[in-house]
């Protein structure tokens, strides 16, 4: 079936080609649509597939911020501009190869969010930034493809980029796994966990989100009951305004 749609098949190929070739009336995905697919999907090619930055731009869930990395050279230390893409679960960035058409460029390199520990902020000496900020990730031991190259940002970008990432990262690992809340029985633990959900919670109306809170409720509930404490009803009264809030997520 692939072959009739896309005769010259190559590996490169993506959902969004596939798509594309599809019968006008089972196309049915709005631009939005396709630039997700296009953007977001698949597998990234690094130095070796041509991507356009406005694919990225037009895609709402994704942000966009334009940076320099700090590289070494034989006379010392230069900043070469970039662009630098946060999606839901990687961080990507993307260099020009066309003077005349900024817009097409490759992936120089890109890694998961989760695997990044921290972002800090530091400084270069003996080099002129003017009005930039210059900063570097801290990688989870383990982690691979890491960068440890300095990104200079904009002084009045540097807190929105740093904080655009390190939310999304918290939400890739509270999402899942929770802190593999199953096997804690800290209640101290379990409302660092309840508290940083719910306000995932507020910004996504995610059900899977939701139906964790829930249990992790229910977990505390049964903790202070258990130790016949008054505490479970603080808990049973946020349940049940829980549900009545986000009845809409309740899974039928």
């Amino acid at each position: 079936m692939i072959n009739s749609l896309i005769p010259n098949w190559k590996p490169t190929n993506t959902i969004y080609d596939i798509i594309n070739k599809l019968p006008k009336f089972l196309n049915i995905f709005d631009q939005e649509t396709q630039n997700k697919l296009l953007s977001t999907y698949g597998i990234y090619y690094i130095n070796s597939f041509i991507y356009n930055i406005n694919d990225f731009l037009c895609n709402s869930i994704i942000q966009c911020f334009h940076i320099e990395i700090c590289i070494q050279t034989n006379n010392g230390l230069i900043f070469e501009p970039r662009f630098l893409v946060v999606t839901d679960n990687y961080i990507i960035i993307l260099h020009s190869i066309d003077e005349k058409n900024q817009s097409l460029c490759v992936i120089s390199f890109y890694s998961e969010i989760q695997n990044i520990e921290k972002i800090s902020k530091t400084i270069i000496d003996d080099i002129e930034l003017n009005e930039k900020s210059c900063m570097k990730f801290i990688w989870e031991p383990g982690a691979i493809n890491t960068l440890y190259n300095v990104i200079a940002v904009s002084q009045l970008k540097i807190n929105n980029l740093i904080d655009c990432i390190m939310e999304k990262r918290n939400s890739l690992k509270y999402r899942f796994d929770l802190f593999y809340s199953n096997s804690i029985n800290n209640v101290v633990q379990l409302e660092k966990i309840i508290s940083i959900k719910e306000k995932i919670l507020e910004k996504e109306k995610d059900e899977i989100i939701f139906q964790s809170i829930i249990e992790l409720y229910q977990k505390i509930i049964e903790i202070y009951t258990v130790q016949n404490d008054d505490g479970y009803q603080k808990y049973m009264d946020k349940l049940h305004q829980l549900i009545k809030k986000y009845n809409n997520l309740i899974i039928k």
